[in-house]
């Protein structure tokens, strides 16, 4: 067989192999406002089993120093004066007012309750300059984490950027049309999984140069 030949046939297959990729990456229909399905628990006010919260108690005479707790596998944390409260599964304002509610008058005249969640973070992979964990800054979307991220490199795949919510959820996003309509930028929660994939056409490139 001659070379002509042999690169003739290469080229052949590279373009059936090209044409698999590409029909492979297909990224399915992207995340859109009006018909987001995100989990009730995903929201950002949510406290979950394991993470951990800094409570304070302020606005009274030598208040005690910030508490720090891991919500135990029952959902409930200890405080001040042995006592529990539900804090699994409830928002960060409605744990403060019951902290409030129970230590009001009963323990003290004067009372300020603060509830903070520590620790929340979401991962940025694939093609994007600085891949890594980074905290969560609360109201954040998919394009505030590739900023944060250093932003897309030159091989990344913009409209297809794939989301895995800590439930498992995978929601698509196009950040193409995201940077021209913001109800095409999904919401990012605490636990979440970016990944930017690369661009096809980079793999063809290589496959029809060898």
């Amino acid at each position: 067989m001659s070379l002509k030949a042999f690169r003739m046939g290469w080229r052949a297959v590279c373009g059936l192999l090209l044409a698999g990729v590409l029909t492979g990456c297909s990224c399915g229909k992207p995340w859109h406002r009006s018909n987001d399905a995100a989990p009730v628990d995903a929201g950002i006010d949510f406290i979950r089993v394991g993470e951990q919260i800094l409570v304070s108690l302020t606005d009274m005479s030598a208040p005690p120093g910030p508490i720090e707790q891991r919500v135990r596998e029952d959902g409930r944390v200890t405080l001040c004066f042995n006592e529990e409260f539900q804090a699994a599964g409830r928002r960060v304002a409605d744990l403060q007012e019951d902290i409030r509610k129970r230590y009001l008058n009963s323990y003290f005249q004067r009372l300020t309750v603060s509830v903070r969640i520590e620790g929340r973070v979401i991962n940025v992979g694939g093609y994007v300059r600085s891949p890594g964990r980074y905290d969560y800054q609360g109201e954040m979307t998919v394009l505030d984490a590739i900023k944060v991220a250093g932003d897309f490199n030159e091989f990344a795949k913009r409209s297809c950027v794939r989301i895995t919510r800590s439930t498992g959820q995978e929601v698509i996003a196009n950040c193409k049309k995201a940077l021209k309509d913001p109800d095409y930028d999904p919401p990012l929660y605490p636990g979440d999984d970016v990944h930017v994939p690369q661009k096809s056409w980079w793999l063809g490139m290589v496959l029809l140069r060898i």
